[in-house]
């Protein structure tokens, strides 16, 4: 965001680019977890390893080449749907990688 805002001389710009990610990112993840569930978390991850880097890396190359807001959204858009859900995939692995039922939740700070 800071990037944008630099090279673009607007908050505003950097915003609509940061928006875009999220919103993105927040409409695809049901479909990345439940590509997960069907087609295992090693396929779906592997795939996301390439294109979330590549867009962002594409995302770089437009804001140092000065190109405009609108474009910018777009790739971060395509940058937010590659983000991987790592996180969750983590957490429905978790009962495979713990043998006793009583630790088949993750732990937390307030657990014991």
């Amino acid at each position: 965001m800071l990037l944008v805002a630099q090279r673009s001389g607007s908050y505003a710009g950097a915003g609509v680019v940061s928006a875009s990610y999220i919103v993105v990112n927040g409409a695809v993840a049901p479909f990345w977890g439940r590509c997960v569930d069907r087609l295992g978390p090693a396929r779906v991850l592997l795939a996301l390893a390439v294109t979330g880097p590549g867009a962002f890396a594409l995302l770089v190359g437009l804001v140092l080449g000065d190109a405009p807001i609108s474009a910018l959204a777009v790739v971060a858009g395509l940058g937010g749907a590659g983000q991987a859900p790592v996180t969750s995939t983590l957490r429905s692995l978790w009962a495979h990688v713990v043998a006793d039922p009583s630790h088949s939740r993750p732990p937390t700070r307030c657990s014991r």
